[in-house]
Parts: structure tokens; sequence; C-alpha cells
């Protein structure tokens, strides 16, 4: 499972690129000059730097959107002050979980030279993805710091984007244009059309490679969504075949497997090992968390559904888990607490009522959450 929020970029000890659209004069003049000069280019407009190329790409349209985005500049920054941008930078979208009321929020945002916004991370054909990349944007002294201090080397891609764009356009009969359709289905949840998707990629891959697992591990995902659970199944272990003991795929059916009450002790050793390789991604150790509270084991539950917590602290899911272990374990007030907090990281709308439910009542006899 890809994180929902990540700093997805090309870099190394040194540097870290991000890029840039600007148009023709602008760009003359920062190529010439290893820097941005003012003017053409102002410092007192805020200015966006992204480390994502795909999102770029979707912004500027391959640098075809407008003159204003013709050329894609690749700039690489000095480490330290890439870090110490993302240490100071301020959300642009209020959080509960950010430790401010949200009016303080308002003004520190008003304040803040650095903000952070998070925008769906987009494939080849600029579809949205399911999880998000960031982009970072310069004001005031930022921006001055920028131009002057923080830049390493600065690049023209845009014969390397022209040529890719060019690729893109004139392949769309292969089986990566059918992937790529499949995963923004996915993403936006039509998931019985992802399957007919990724059905027509299965079949324009030809011979069945390792590395094809990806293709059914995604198609598994849009049938058990879809209510496919036997086709889903069978993509998973075939996902499996191609790559054993893959993480992501270990968590999927063996999750599935514990809510579904089947194969329990197999399903149980399928997310150990997924723990014993991802023991920091929280998603994946809320499912062996869960498949504990499953079996009654509550004191284990505890355990790997707080640590799972700690991990994703923003997630409604995992917080929900949690109350369901506290209520079990007689910790009432805890319980409640992790609901209330359920419900205020906005959670799906088939989940609010039962999570309503619990904070009136607690936990039915049989114990079912979820």
């Amino acid at each position: 499972m890809t994180p929902y929020r990540q700093v997805r970029a090309l870099y190394d000890a040194d540097g870290v690129r991000v890029y840039q659209a600007y148009s023709n004069e602008i760009a003359d003049a920062a190529l010439e000059h290893g820097r941005f000069v003012s003017p053409p280019f102002s410092l007192t407009r805020m200015t966006w730097i992204k480390p994502s190329f795909l999102w770029m790409m979707y912004r500027s349209g391959w640098a075809k959107k407008d003159p204003g985005q013709a050329r894609i500049l690749a700039i690489d920054l000095h480490r330290s002050a890439f870090e110490e941008v993302l240490a100071c930078g301020h959300l642009t979208h209020y959080d509960p979980v950010l430790p401010w009321a949200h009016e303080e929020w308002k003004q520190l945002a008003v304040r803040s030279p650095v903000l952070v916004q998070w925008d769906p991370e987009r494939t080849l054909r600029h579809h949205p993805l399911d999880y998000r990349t960031i982009q970072i944007g310069l004001k005031s002294e930022a921006v001055r710091s920028y131009v002057a201090e923080w830049i390493a080397t600065i690049t023209d891609i845009t014969p390397t984007v022209d040529q890719i764009r060019e690729l893109v356009e004139t392949r769309k009969d292969r089986a990566e244009a059918a992937i790529e359709l499949g995963d923004t289905l996915r993403a936006t949840k039509q998931f019985a059309d992802a399957v007919k998707a990724y059905d027509t990629a299965i079949a324009r891959m030809g011979p069945t490679r390792p590395e094809d697992w990806a293709v059914y591990y995604f198609r598994g995902i849009a049938l058990e969504r879809s209510g496919q659970w036997a086709l889903a199944e069978k993509d998973f272990k075939k996902a499996l075949q191609l790559q054993p003991d893959h993480p992501y795929v270990l968590n999927y059916l063996g999750y599935t497997w514990v809510d579904r009450g089947e194969h329990l002790k197999e399903a149980i050793k399928m997310l150990q090992k997924a723990v014993e390789q991802k023991p920091d991604d929280g998603f994946i150790v809320d499912s062996l968390a869960w498949a504990y509270y499953r079996l009654g084991q509550y004191d284990k539950a505890v355990i790997y559904q707080e640590k799972a917590v700690s991990l994703e602290p923003g997630d409604s899911v995992l917080n929900d888990h949690l109350g369901d272990i506290y209520w079990k374990l007689g910790r009432h007030n805890e319980a409640r607490f992790q609901w209330q907090r359920a419900l205020a990281f906005k959670p799906d709308a088939d989940r609010v009522a039962p999570i309503q439910a619990k904070l009136q009542n607690g936990l039915d006899p049989k114990g079912s959450g979820g």
C-alpha cells in the first residue's frame, strides 16, 4: 500500500530535485545566470515548487497548457535547504490532528513563508491516484532565500518532456494504458469498471511475468470491493504465486480472510510475515491487530493496534479499531475517546452511524466492530 502522503522526489545525500514551469523569458534568464533573475522573475509573488514530476506534467499539460508554462525546469536544491523548508512548512488545509485551533491555524498560514499542500498524485495520462503528493509554496523571505541560496543547479528538461509526451500519446494500445485506466477507476471507487480495465490490461500483457503481480493484486482489490470475492481471492493467490510473500498482498488477503472468518490460522501467519517486512506500516500492523481481535486475543491485539495508531494517528479506521479493542478490555472511557477521534477524522459515510451507535451504547454483546 502506497503511503497516503509521501514526498516522492529524485534525491541523493546532497540534493533534492523539484520542478517548475515558466515562460521562455524567465527560463532563458534563469539558465543563463544559474539562478532566477528579477525581473523577469517576481520576488513578490508566491512560487510553488513540485518534487513530483508527474504532478508537474499534469499542472503544465506537458508544457503545452499555456505560454507561461512552456518550459519545464528541473531545479536541484541543496538537501539541507529542502529539509529546512519542510520543517517550517504550514498546511494550506486545516486538519483536526494539528495542534492548533482552527483560527490559530488560519493566522499562522497567513504569516508563514512556506505553505505545504497535498494533492492527488497523477498517472502519465493525468488521472488522479488515491494517494497524495506534496507541493511547497514559497513567499516573502522564502522566495528570496530560494533565489539567492537554496538552488544548486537549474536544468531545462523540456526536450525530455516532449519525448515522454510523444511516447504516452502514441502507445495507447499497450497494457500500460489499460492499467492506468484501471488505477484511476479504482481510485475513484468505480470498482466494476476498474475490473474491466484490468481485464483488458491482462489480455494485452502476453506471457505472465513476475513483475505482473501488481495487476492481479489491483484487480483483486477491485473485484473484492465490487462483491466478487471468489474471483478476487484467485487474483490475490495469483499475485502471491508471482511475488511470494509480498507484504501488501499478504496483508490484503490475510485481512480479508480474518474479516470473513475464514482460514484464520493461515491468515495470522500471513499477517505476521507482512508485519515482519513492514513493521512501520500502520495499516499492515492494524491488520494483524484486527486478526487478534477477531480471535478474541485482546491483550495481543491492543499492543499492535496502539502501535498502528501511533504510526497513522489521523486514520479514522485505525482509531475506531483501537476503540473496539479498548472496550473489550474494559477500558470504556478510552474506547469512547478513540471513537470520537475516529469521527473527527472524517470516516467513510457508511462508517459514521456505527461509530455513533458505539459512542451511545458501547459494543453489542457479540463485540462486532470494524
